[in-house]
């Protein structure tokens, strides 16, 4: 009787003690620097605590943990339709963080969740007012107009977007092979405009070759008549060929007439300093 008594005592003490642990477990938490404790006593907000130690009076005061780091929110594939009655599938990503932990607390229920229904109909509304090509090309002005939106309205709640990016848009089926097709003949007018040009510039070549004058090396290989003191008739020069001879060493012809059965050779012979002299031959 007296052993079962000791064992009754014994099983009294250590349920005590337990309860005093878990009281003592409840009462003191430790709050890491990211984290706030939002603390209401007797069903009243009486302020934030944290980071470090914090004590708590149990049954009493009642603590909700707040994560101040920035978050993100994952939005699934939303189907909306354009302004030309296109429907596309864009899925988003929301990026946030928790700048007044009382008001995420006593303001809104769940954040998260009334930021993504948000989102969701502010995508509908801005996507609905523009057609599918710049649905497709002005992803930054959707992220903007999101963002912007969102963060009007989660600034009662005590949080922050810091952004919004869209993270695929995916157009109809139908649609996708027709973009495949006009990539693919863009390319080949591109690809015909290069080769015409290439044409062209080969034709341009070829013709100014054509219409070339003569080598140098043509007109040096022909030797200049005689015309020294020993130089005379019975070698084949005239005094004729003699005057054009010399000539075009130092001029350039300008013109050529024929008057009666004579030839009339004019030059412009530039001098040693570069002025334009005028000399006529009548042959």
């Amino acid at each position: 009787m007296f052993l079962q008594a000791e064992l009754v005592g014994l099983f009294a003490a250590l349920l005590v003690f337990a309860i005093v642990v878990v009281v003592l477990a409840k009462s003191i938490r430790v709050v890491p620097e990211f984290m706030r404790l939002v603390i209401f006593r007797l069903g009243r907000l009486i302020g934030i605590k944290g980071p470090g130690l914090v004590f708590l009076i149990p049954v009493i005061d009642q603590a909700f943990p707040v994560d101040l780091r920035e978050q993100v929110i994952e939005v699934s594939k939303q189907t909306c339709i354009t302004k030309d009655n296109a429907p596309v599938d864009i899925d988003l990503l929301i990026y946030l963080k928790v700048t007044d932990p009382e008001k995420v607390i006593t303001q809104v229920q769940n954040f998260k969740q009334a930021a993504v229904g948000i989102a969701t109909t502010t995508l509908r509304a801005v996507v609905g007012d523009i057609e599918l090509d710049e649905v497709l090309a002005k992803r930054e002005y959707i992220n903007s107009v999101l963002r912007a939106k969102l963060d009007e309205v989660t600034a009662r709640w005590g949080v922050k977007v810091t952004a919004v990016e869209i993270r695929e848009i995916t157009p109809p089926s139908t649609v996708q092979s027709a973009m495949v097709k006009q990539i693919a003949a863009e390319r080949e007018r591109r690809a015909m405009i290069a080769q015409a040009d290439g044409e062209r510039q080969a034709a341009i070549s070829e013709l100014r070759a054509r219409s070339s004058p003569p080598s140098s090396r043509l007109r040096a290989s022909a030797k200049p008549p005689s015309c020294g003191p020993g130089a005379g008739q019975g070698a084949g020069t005239t005094q004729r060929d003699c005057v054009e001879a010399g000539a075009k060493r130092h001029t350039a012809p300008v013109s050529r007439s024929v008057e009666g059965h004579g030839v009339v050779v004019i030059y412009e012979d530039r001098g040693p300093y570069g002025a334009p002299r005028l000399l006529a031959d009548a042959g």
